[in-house]
């Protein structure tokens, strides 16, 4: 039986009939209305809406008086029932990283547009019209299909000359429009940032980011793989489906408005280049992720592809290039964040490091590199912590303890009112904590000795927390989120340096990549041990890594040949598996 139920967004009621008694959020998700870090396991909190319904017992144990009391409900806790009313409440917009640190490179566009001047056709030159544009182009094979097969045809008996595209010594095809145009897109789990390049003056043209519409399945990419398995939901194959379908259509978005701002025609790209992280880069090819999720974490494929737009259910003639990844969690974003530092000529001792749900991490010595992976889970990105948020406005992002050690001050972007915490306003909380002597090496918040005493309490439940304001803390159980983050990512660069036969000081570069890694202040970062302390004078945040990456892939001379010789040349290491790593990990929980 269906309910007649309203769902009150954008200024606007929507009504709605939907089958009853049924969770309210599975719809909410699929129309991107809300975000469930959890994955729908009902354990984050976040997916909250305002709703004329009796709070479940759940609800009331993770939201306060004040919050139930003005009808804030979870999205994974309201059924259908009739005549239910729901307002969603608006999110900021979020704050993506498309900046990077320029590098010096030699320019020259993945795919060639070439102009051909071709003999006419005579009877004492019996070659076809392909083998004709083949041979003008300077090309051995090709990709065309029949019905491109024929335009070119069409084209060459019509006209003298012709433009076509080639990748290498392959003809991708009639290039059908005048403007040579490139997009790069750095896929990452929180966000996408596209690119809009001129390939006939290596200009940009445009930048555009957005909040990853996956978000809706999950904040990580273990959560997004759990809705697309039979053992884990019931709408798996339902998911696999929606899951490609929100990328592509984003995508999609993102190119056609970066056209518009360009003034440009809808169809004028040629080629569009692709990193993410592996599981990123499965469901946006419509790949199986499952095995990456579970031991040995074997991907479908990790090779660079070229693919047609259409094969992807894209709107566009364009040739698609994915970059390749090293391991199932070491993707195609950190070979282009390792293209965008130069590891392929790095002469001396360097580390990358991309601080997200997984902080991947990059050892570069003697021309050769180790990495791995260390499960740092969501907490840098706010979406496991109590009044986590992700760097939206009103989000705090900079704490700073007074002078004589009895408050702080703190910031927000766009200074607005104080909504929740975002991952640099974490790491300098931590920091503050410690300095203040309100957190012990533990990790335990204690307020009596404190000179913050005044501004420590407890929450509902009972955990000691710092007050920000009546809706906003930083508990006790978010303390132990970071320190379970922080010692993952120390003890992963040091069992690196310690597999490298190098020590810490041998190190000349710590480069920082991706939108937490830029915000952080290292400062904060060596305080609470996330980063060594002796590499605090070399540490270099380059910003969107991955987007420079993937623009260069786009168009850097010999680019195939420096991405292979990264991927030919990385060992990775599974640090779940490595004894080292276990009794790291251990030493480093301590704040010291």
């Amino acid at each position: 039986m269906n309910v007649n139920i309203s769902i009150h967004h954008d200024g606007k009621n929507h009504k709605h009939s939907l089958e009853d008694n049924t969770p309210i959020a599975y719809f909410l998700r699929e129309k991107g209305l809300i975000a469930q870090a959890c994955g729908s396991t009902g354990t984050c909190g976040k997916c909250r809406i305002i709703a004329n319904t009796t709070p479940s017992d759940a609800e009331k144990k993770k939201l306060n008086k004040q919050a139930l009391d003005s009808g804030i409900r979870l999205a994974c806790y309201t059924n259908t029932c009739e005549g239910l009313e729901i307002q969603i409440i608006e999110q900021a917009e979020l704050t993506v990283l498309t900046d990077y640190t320029e590098q010096d490179y030699i320019f020259k566009p993945l795919v060639d547009m070439l102009d051909l001047e071709l003999d006419q056709a005579h009877i004492d030159d019996q070659r076809d019209d392909l083998r004709r544009v083949l041979e003008a182009a300077n090309c051995k094979t090709h990709t065309l299909n029949l019905k491109e097969i024929t335009e070119l045809s069409h084209a060459v008996h019509e006209n003298t000359s012709i433009q076509v595209l080639r990748y290498k010594d392959t003809l991708l095809g009639l290039a059908k429009q005048k403007s040579h145009i490139a997009i790069a897109v750095d896929i990452g789990t929180t966000t996408i940032a596209a690119t809009l390049i001129d390939l006939s003056n290596n200009t940009i043209l445009g930048v555009a980011g957005e909040a990853n519409a996956q978000a809706s399945w999950g904040a990580d990419v273990i959560s997004r793989i759990n809705q697309t398995i039979p053992e884990t939901s019931k709408d798996y194959q339902k998911n696999i489906t929606a899951l490609q379908s929100a990328v592509v259509r984003q995508i999609e978005s993102l190119r056609k408005h970066l056209l518009k701002e360009a003034n440009l025609g809808i169809d004028d790209v040629h080629y569009i280049t692709i990193a993410g992280n592996t599981t990123m880069m499965h469901m946006f090819a419509g790949l199986p992720a499952k095995n990456i999720s579970r031991a040995p974490f074997i991907p479908v494929c990790m090779e660079a592809m070229r693919l047609r737009a259409t094969e992807l259910n894209m709107q566009s003639s364009a040739h698609v290039f994915l970059m390749p990844s090293i391991a199932g969690y070491i993707g195609a974003d950190i070979v282009a964040a390792m293209l965008a530092v130069n590891a392929h000529t790095h002469k001396k001792p360097f580390l990358l490091l991309d601080l997200g749900t997984n902080a991947e991490i990059v050892l570069g010595y003697e021309g050769k590199f180790i990495t791995c992976s260390a499960a740092a889970g969501p907490c840098f990105e706010g979406a496991s912590l109590a009044c986590g948020m992700a760097g939206q406005s009103g989000a705090i992002n900079y704490l700073k303890l007074s002078a004589d050690k009895t408050s702080f001050e703190c910031k927000t972007i766009n200074d607005a009112p104080i909504k929740g915490i975002c991952g640099s306003g974490v790491l300098d909380c931590v920091a503050m904590l410690l300095e203040a002597n309100a957190l012990d090496e533990t990790g335990l918040l204690e307020g009596e000795d404190s000179s913050l005493k005044s501004s420590i309490s407890k929450t509902s439940d009972g955990q000691t927390c710092l007050v920000f304001n009546e809706n906003v803390n930083f508990t006790q159980r978010d303390i132990r989120e970071i320190q379970l983050a922080k010692a993952a990512v120390r003890a992963g660069i040091h069992t690196l340096i310690e597999e490298a036969g190098l020590s810490v000081t041998d190190i000349e570069h710590l480069y920082i990549a991706g939108g937490f890694g830029s915000a952080m202040n290292p400062e904060s970062a060596a305080c609470i041990g996330l980063i060594p302390p002796e590499l605090l004078h070399c540490t270099q945040a380059i910003g969107n890594g991955a987007s420079l990456g993937v623009i260069r892939y786009a168009t850097e001379e010999n680019v195939d040949a420096h991405v292979k010789y990264i991927v030919d040349n990385t060992r990775y290491l599974e640090l779940s598996a490595l004894p080292t790593f276990t009794n790291l990990y251990v030493e480093h929980m301590i704040f010291m």
